[in-house]
Parts: structure tokens; C-alpha cells; sequence
């Protein structure tokens, strides 16, 4: 292969390369500054209608997310009451697993 036939992919490659870069998709994430109040025991629904009213400001609206921003709004008694769900979340639907545990433990009969 002759110099400036080299020269001449070279170029080509480096000029692909710069398409293919200003063609990829970079996906839309940003973090999200949230804290939740401690969880309400005496209140729990009204807490989760606050809550979930900050997730929709907060356009927050994976399963996991809200799991995770759930379970640090726990004290160490809270999240006694509801140990299996935290110990073992199921693979799917935690956030809507640890809420019905919450509720079931805290909420009006």
C-alpha cells in the first residue's frame, strides 16, 4: 500500500470516527436532589401522598429509585417492622412491595 493511499483511509477513518461520535445518543441523566421527611408511623398514607407528590416533581419514577429514596427515609424501628422486604426485595415491584408493607404494618385498619 502506497504512503498517501494510507494517508487517505487514515483521513477517511479519522472522519468517520468524528460522525459516528456526533451520531451516538448520550442518554439524558441527571441526579436528583431529594430528601424525604422520616417515615410518618402515625401517618402513613398521607406521608407516601407526599412522597409520591415529590417523585412526580422530581420526574422520579423508576422502581428502584423510589425504593431506595423509601428505605432511607426509615428509622431503625420502621425498617424492623418491614426487616424481610429490606433483608430480600423482590426482583421486581420493590418499591410497591415495601410500600404495602408499610402500610400494612402502619396503617389504619
Amino acid at each position: 500500500m502506497s504512503q498517501p493511499q494510507g494517508e487517505s483511509i487514515q483521513a477517511l477513518l479519522a472522519a468517520l470516527t468524528s460522525q459516528l461520535q456526533s451520531m451516538t445518543v448520550q442518554p439524558n441523566i441527571s441526579a436528583v436532589s431529594l430528601k424525604l421527611p422520616e417515615f410518618w408511623t402515625t401517618s402513613p398514607e398521607v406521608w407516601f401522598a407526599r412522597v409520591e407528590a415529590q417523585f412526580g416533581t422530581k420526574n422520579i419514577s423508576t422502581d428502584k429509585t423510589k425504593y431506595d429514596y423509601v428505605v432511607s427515609a426509615l428509622d431503625v424501628k420502621t425498617a424492623e417492622e418491614v426487616q424481610d422486604v429490606l433483608v430480600n426485595p423482590p426482583d421486581a415491584n420493590k418499591y410497591s412491595v415495601l410500600k404495602r408493607a408499610l402500610l400494612k404494618a402502619f396503617g389504619k385498619s
